[in-house]
């Protein structure tokens, strides 16, 4: 992350009105430094030079996941979605914050939208077992994840589903 700060910084020299560099700040204070307060500030400005990203409107829609709320990470998730409307990593963003507001068929919907636009089984097979559980189908939830398990870059991305 430190070599993300530095072409970051280096970028804001060269040209102070792109947003790319802002966002790459606001999601190293957001995750490594863990520094919300810094973070916003970044998410804010990449926002204010360029409101029409889809990769901004998610990082900081994690961001608010993470910080703030759930509901206010919905609203943002879904201008990513508007903006990159065949975009996966838009709409399983999506699933995550409506997971987090408890508002679980609405993230089965988009969670399998997002595996229906990813080409990998592996990653689909674990997207679509993912907000199946809070549902009650456990037993569903467990075939997804046995049948993804075979697949070895899904290994870390078991280990987290296993414990949400």
């Amino acid at each position: 992350m430190p070599m993300a700060e530095e072409a970051a910084k280096k970028a804001i020299q060269l040209d102070s009105l792109l947003s790319g560099p802002y966002a790459t700040l606001a999601f190293k204070n957001m995750l490594y430094d863990l520094d919300p307060a810094q973070a916003k500030k970044y998410f804010v400005k990449a926002l204010r030079l360029n409101p029409n990203s889809p990769q901004v409107h998610y990082w900081y829609g994690q961001y608010l996941n993470y910080y703030e709320s759930c509901d206010r990470a919905i609203v943002e998730m879904q201008r990513a979605v508007e903006l990159e409307p065949q975009g996966s990593y838009a709409y399983f963003n999506l699933g995550i914050s409506l997971t987090c507001a408890a508002k679980f068929s609405l993230a089965v919907a988009a969670l399998k939208t997002s595996a229906e636009l990813i080409n990998r089984t592996d990653l689909r097979l674990c997207i679509w077992g993912m907000p199946i559980w809070p549902l009650g189908n456990w037993t569903k939830h467990k075939k997804h994840m046995k049948a993804a398990q075979h697949y070895p870059m899904t290994k870390a991305w078991r280990s987290w589903f296993i414990c949400t």
